[in-house]
């Protein structure tokens, strides 16, 4: 590494101009193809790839569908009983009217009766998403809901960005090259610091 280090040095503006031609080619790249990902299951071995393949046959859409968790918290008292049951049950109500909601399960129905936990502070709801082009606005209804005495936090795949910053991206390469020139500098006048 230290030879690598040295010959950076010694050439340092080709190590920059490639730098930024580096990152002139990835802004490219990056604007041509996009930064969609795919979530696909494509391995035809896996369990993951043989239950999806199972639950196809049997006829259920829950390959196609997205879930987000709603979890809420009291401080004091039960999640599941008045007055966080009135406030939270009016938002997931809202949620459930949200376009590309095809179901909300509970803790105040049989279904979802085990999404408590044990001491009956913390209890959660699943949103099973047919299309999650609005679950940036089933996520505020759901928040909506919080108080000085309940906290409601969301989760789960719908309710995550799955598409990185592409600013984030740029900041992280500007960086390496900050830091890279930062380093050039302070070895180019560290042997007249010395001789000084």
């Amino acid at each position: 590494m230290s030879g690598l280090a040295r010959w950076c040095v010694r050439h340092r503006n080709i190590v920059i101009g490639a730098w930024i031609a580096l990152l002139v080619v990835l802004g490219g790249v990056l604007g041509a193809k996009g930064s969609a990902f795919t979530d696909a299951t494509r391995l035809p071995s896996s369990d993951s790839s043989t239950a999806q393949t199972l639950l196809g046959a049997a006829g259920s859409n829950a390959t196609s569908a997205e879930t987000g968790t709603i979890v809420w918290h009291t401080v004091t008292g039960s999640a599941v009983a008045d007055p966080a049951r009135s406030r939270i049950s009016a938002a997931l109500q809202r949620v459930a009217a949200v376009d590309g909601v095809r179901q909300v399960v509970t803790p105040f129905t049989s279904a979802g009766a085990g999404q408590v936990s044990g001491d009956r502070h913390t209890a959660y709801a699943t949103v099973v998403f047919t299309d999650d082009g609005h679950a940036d606005q089933a996520k505020k209804l759901a928040e909506n809901a919080a108080a000085e005495w309940l906290s409601v936090q969301t989760g789960g795949t719908a309710f995550t960005n799955k598409i990185p910053s592409e600013i984030g991206e740029v900041v992280g390469v500007l960086a390496a090259l900050a830091v890279l020139l930062l380093s050039v500098l302070l070895r180019r006048s560290a042997p007249s610091a010395a001789t000084g």
